[in-house]
Parts: C-alpha cells; structure tokens; sequence
C-alpha cells in the first residue's frame, strides 16, 4: 500500500493518471459516502446500492482524463452518481416494490413494533413525497453523502451560503410538517 505525502484529492487524481492503484486512496475515501448517497435515492436497496456505486467508481476511474483540476473532485465525482442513479431510474420506470409490507408480515421479534416503526417510515415518505427534486437530493447530498455546502453547491451550481440557506429553511418547514402529522 503506497503512502503518499500529499494526498489531496488533486494530487491523488494526478498520480492516479499515471498509476491506478493511486485511484484506490481515491476510492477509499468515497466510496462509503456514494454508498450511502445512493443507497439512499434508490430507496434502500443493498444489493442496487452496492452495484450501482462500484459502476460510479468503474465510469470514474474510465473517465478520469476528462476531469478537470478545479479543486472539487467530490463534486465532479457526486455528478457522476447522479447521471448513474437518473439511469437507473429510467430503466426501471413503473416498477412498485412492496418489500416494507413483507418486512412487517414476517418480523420476528415484535410485529406490532414493527409496524409502528412502519407508520414512521409511511409519514416520513409522505412527507418525502411531497419534497421536489431538488429538495430531496439537497437533504441527501447533506446527510446521506455527508457532502460540505461547499461540495454540494460546486456540484449544484450555486453559492455555499445559498445552498446551507435552502437546506435550513427546509429543514425548519419539515419540522413543522412532521408535528401534526404524528
């Protein structure tokens, strides 16, 4: 396993150019957090996440020539999975899953917890239901991807104090959403 002095994104991108195992420190370091960003948009399926985010590091290290220095590999990278996961949803257009409803039918330990536990989750994508698009990759860019304000706003195109005002006002209307509902 190589050790490297400087090991910013950038100059990781630059060594991976001429030795793909420099691309592994890459992968390493993202790899958790497109996990959980795409686990998340696709609705919690284990084995799509995990196919879909090793097909984002495949097309990433196909296409790292194309990237270009700008200092926000985590941006350049996040684009990729969100190309990835709009295909998916193409593909896959009218299909309904009733997998949660199988999960409380055949819960061992406690059906009835269970179940409450599955009107948090109903009420909790009711209320996703209702966010647009935007406001729903902007929650799960934040806290599935864990990306800054400054990530999300290179990869969204927009200021860092616009993007962390949006997810604040938000969160706020959430909130005041999620209180009557309970």
């Amino acid at each position: 396993m190589n050790n490297f002095a400087d090991n910013t994104d950038e100059a990781l991108v630059q060594r991976a150019l001429q030795e793909r195992q420099a691309f592994a420190a890459l992968y390493r370091r993202y790899v958790e957090r497109i996990y959980r960003y795409v686990y998340v948009r696709i609705g919690g399926e284990t084995y799509l996440a995990e196919d879909l985010t090793s097909q984002i590091f495949v097309d990433a290290l196909e296409g790292l020539r194309q990237y270009r220095d700008q200092g926000q590999f985590a941006a350049w990278l996040f684009s990729i999975a969100r190309r990835k996961i709009a295909d998916h949803y193409r593909a896959r257009r009218n299909q309904v899953s009733l997998d949660w409803l199988d999960n409380i039918l055949h819960a061992d330990d406690d059906p009835l917890q269970a179940l409450l536990e599955a009107e948090d989750i109903r009420l909790a994508r009711q209320i996703k239901e209702r966010l647009n698009d935007n406001e729903r990759e902007l929650i799960e860019l934040r806290y599935a991807a864990g990306l800054s304000f400054e990530e999300i706003a290179q990869l969204l195109g927009r200021k860092p104090s616009a993007v962390k005002m949006s997810l604040y006002r938000l969160l706020e209307r959430l909130r005041e959403e999620w209180q009557p509902m309970k």
